[in-house]
């Protein structure tokens, strides 16, 4: 079953409720492939938007629009030509025109049954790309870790996404962890999405945590926060531009899934349910990206979830035929593989304190939580980042406690 209607007014009355129920999510990627919630597109006016599409073989694309996601009445569709292909995706150069509205918008596409699929908070359109600005962190929000101290978490949590949009950074980058368990996982991945998407007015780009990839299977059950994640926000690791900003997130929780087993003791004691593995296909990735990043002269920033002496790449784990040799690099490769090709700024999250660590010329920057314990447990915040001309210029955590709500 697809969510589609056949108006724009009850596509937009869809966008926040279940509409294809898996055994523990709501389906959220459709049709449209790219860009998506989770992985938006910052598109100047007068340039083209890429928008890739998955297009049902017995249909074609009527219409691409982008809907205001504050003002329901802007339905704006767009021109565009004969679509490329990119493997069985097809690939359309959709016109921004120049005297369009700088805004953040949902993308939705139309087909020839009329049809409609969509994607929230998809586009943000900018006049221009700025120089000199200012983007979020934003980590461990833990949406179902509720009454905490005595109190309802949700809150602060609430207030930190009001803060941020009054802040309207270019972006937000989220390292991970919105629930907790894969025993809550039918709650939290509907939950934490229904937030984000109903609260925040800015683009984010975002990569799970641990607490988003655990695998579980019981007599009554079976669960995958991978694929959970891959239905509900796409892409588990991505890259993008802004302006001369080339920004590269990395999934560091990329175990094999019987090494993501929440309830395996063998897993809990060789450490892979808390420690970080980058595989070597990610790893590949992330290398010839940040190489064609640095060929072009860009500026580059990096996120992941877990910090970098986290990574296990090179040991053996278990013993017997549970046995596992981890993939990809560990801290030193890591950090001189980033810096050498002239990234030397990393924003991770997963220990719910702040600290700044350096590993030769790379500055690791770990940013407390937004809603769950640890440190100082009265105040939960994001981090606030100042790029100028494509490069870290300063950082600063914006906090909040109980005693601030009014």
């Amino acid at each position: 079953m697809k969510i589609r209607m056949t108006s724009l007014i009850a596509i937009l009355m869809m966008l926040l409720s279940a509409a294809v129920v898996h055994a523990a999510g709501v389906q959220r990627i459709h049709e449209i492939k790219s860009p998506l919630f989770a992985s938006p597109a910052i598109v100047k006016a007068g340039a083209d938007l890429t928008v890739k599409i998955a297009v049902p073989e017995t249909l074609s694309v009527v219409e691409i629009c982008l809907n205001g996601v504050d003002d329901t009445s802007i339905h704006n569709c767009l021109k565009y030509g004969e679509p490329g292909r990119e493997g069985d995706l097809a690939v359309f150069k959709v016109k921004v025109p120049v005297n369009f509205t700088p805004a953040l918008y949902d993308l939705a596409v139309n087909f020839s049954d009329n049809n409609w699929d969509y994607q929230l908070h998809a586009v943000k359109v900018v006049k221009e790309f700025k120089r000199d600005f200012y983007i979020v962190q934003l980590t461990d929000i833990h949406f179902n870790c509720q009454d905490f101290l005595k109190k309802d978490m949700n809150r602060i949590r609430r207030r930190l996404l009001l803060e941020i949009n009054k802040l309207n950074p270019e972006f937000v980058m989220f390292t991970g962890d919105i629930g907790l368990d894969p025993e809550t996982y039918k709650w939290d991945y509907i939950y934490g999405f229904e937030e984000f998407a109903g609260r925040l007015r800015v683009p984010m780009y975002m990569i799970p945590g641990n607490h988003e990839q655990y695998y579980l299977k019981t007599n009554d059950e079976e669960v995958d926060g991978d694929e959970l994640w891959n239905i509900t926000y796409g892409p588990k690791y991505l890259s993008f531009d802004y302006g001369n900003l080339h920004v590269i997130g990395m999934n560091t929780f990329d175990w094999p899934r019987k090494w993501r087993n929440r309830r395996w003791k063998e897993a809990a004691f060789y450490g892979s349910l808390f420690n970080a593995e980058i595989s070597d296909e990610q790893w590949k990735w992330a290398l010839a990206d940040l190489d064609s990043a640095k060929a072009r002269g860009q500026g580059l920033l990096a996120f992941t979830h877990i910090p970098i002496e986290m990574l296990m790449g090179g040991k053996k784990l278990g013993i017997l035929k549970d046995t596992l040799t981890v993939q990809g690099p560990d801290q030193d490769q890591f950090a001189a593989a980033l810096a050498e090709r002239g990234c030397e700024t990393l924003f991770v999250g997963h220990m719910h304190y702040n600290t700044v660590k350096k590993f030769g010329k790379l500055t690791e920057i770990l940013t407390k939580g937004a809603g769950a314990a640890g440190g100082d447990t009265n105040k939960w915040g994001f981090q606030v980042i100042h790029i100028v001309d494509g490069q870290v210029k300063g950082y600063k955590f914006h906090e909040w406690g109980f005693s601030d709500l009014k």
